[in-house]
């Protein structure tokens, strides 16, 4: 059996790695491993979320499926943020927890199935959906995060337009009342939603418009 990032309890051999990088201006330095997304480098969909991730001083940050913290790690150690890291696989958290030791960055780490533990609400959520667990997965995870976010919050969705983001941005439309394009580049999307009306929106059925 194929074991995916996605995994709870990932059974593969440990295949460790060191990558060092620098995100926002900063030089970082990740441990990965099998079993986790991207091992070798930072993926270039993840490094522009990091880069156009709109995020302000003072804010709750929830980076949403974080793998071994690339995107959470960066953002605490470049701007006075709370930030909150969840995943479900627990190969990639212990990552996670390391790799916010190893940066010097005080981080909140949550094992959590999409938002099955996650309570709280945050001024900003970010995520590079889990193509591989399916659309299904990556649809209730954006569908979701509209319960998570402050009054003024925002949702920011990394992808290949031509490979999903195109889904992607038509579903942040039906979600939220103002949706913008941050980045175009390399054929990746940066899309970013905000605000919507809890009345009219709070069952929200989502179509899948293949």
């Amino acid at each position: 059996m194929i074991e995916h990032y996605y995994t709870e309890n990932p059974k593969a051999k440990n295949k460790p790695r060191i990558i060092r990088t620098i995100l926002r201006g900063e030089e970082l330095t990740f441990e990965t491993n099998s079993s986790v997304f991207s091992p070798k480098e930072i993926d270039k969909a993840t490094r522009l979320l990091i880069e156009y991730a709109p995020v302000k001083e003072g804010q709750k940050i929830l980076d949403l499926g974080c793998g071994y913290g690339a995107v959470g790690v960066s953002i605490a150690k470049t701007a006075k943020m709370e930030v909150t890291m969840s995943d479900v696989n627990g190969r990639a958290l212990a990552m996670a927890r390391i790799n916010s030791r190893k940066n010097h960055v005080n981080t909140k780490i949550e094992k959590s199935d999409g938002f099955s533990r996650i309570k709280e609400k945050f001024d900003a959520i970010l995520l590079n959906p889990p193509h591989s667990a399916g659309r299904e997965t990556c649809t209730k995870l954006i569908t979701e995060s509209k319960e998570h976010l402050n009054e003024k919050g925002t949702l920011s969705v990394v992808a290949y337009h031509n490979k999903g983001g195109k889904y992607y941005e038509l579903l942040l439309k039906r979600i939220f009342l103002h949706v913008e394009t941050l980045c175009k580049k390399g054929g990746i999307r940066v899309y970013m939603g905000r605000g919507f009306d809890k009345e009219q929106r709070k069952n929200i059925l989502v179509k899948d418009e293949r």
